[in-house]
């Protein structure tokens, strides 16, 4: 096992970065962290087949996580949207104190939800916490997440306890 190693960021490829910047800022209340304008660097190793390609980018900050936005220039894109199941990153886990305030908030803003809250009712440790699953304007699936307070939890196990026994 190597040690030492930790999250640095997320990278998400966006067809616009001024709305997307907008969007993580204004809506889900990341910090501006950086930004590049358009630079033209090597392909190769971005893993693109191309000589040379032209992006711009930003880094925007979430407590102890990064993501890093990266817009391209005049490049082919695969036809459709990325779908939760599709190999590559799956989602993004975001902590909210407030679901049903973030939820306002993102259907506000655009994001499509793929059900109402869920509460989970049998995941050892996790009992009466909140989740749901949405995607941004921007194609990535973010998973809202509200852990539960020690006395929700205490009533959430203690229903699921019962509901073992019978």
């Amino acid at each position: 096992m190597t040690r030492g190693f930790a999250l640095h960021h997320l990278g998400l490829v966006v067809e616009d970065l001024d709305r997307a910047v907008g969007f993580y800022t204004d809506v889900l209340g990341m910090s501006r962290e950086g930004r590049t304008e358009w630079t033209v660097i090597e392909g190769a190793p971005l893993g693109i087949d191309a000589d040379r390609v032209e992006l711009r980018w930003a880094f925007l900050g979430l407590g102890p996580v990064r993501l890093e936005l990266h817009e391209f220039r005049d490049l082919p894109v695969s036809p459709g949207r990325r779908r939760t199941q599709d190999p590559g990153l799956g989602h993004v886990a975001l902590s909210v104190p407030d679901m049903a305030e973030a939820v306002a908030a993102l259907e506000a803003a655009g994001a499509e939800f793929f059900s109402a809250p869920n509460l989970l009712t049998d995941s050892p440790g996790q009992e009466g916490d909140q989740w749901v699953y949405c995607r941004d304007p921007f194609g990535l699936t973010i998973e809202l997440y509200q852990a539960a307070t020690p006395g929700e939890r205490a009533r959430a196990t203690a229903a699921q306890t019962e509901r073992n026994e019978r």
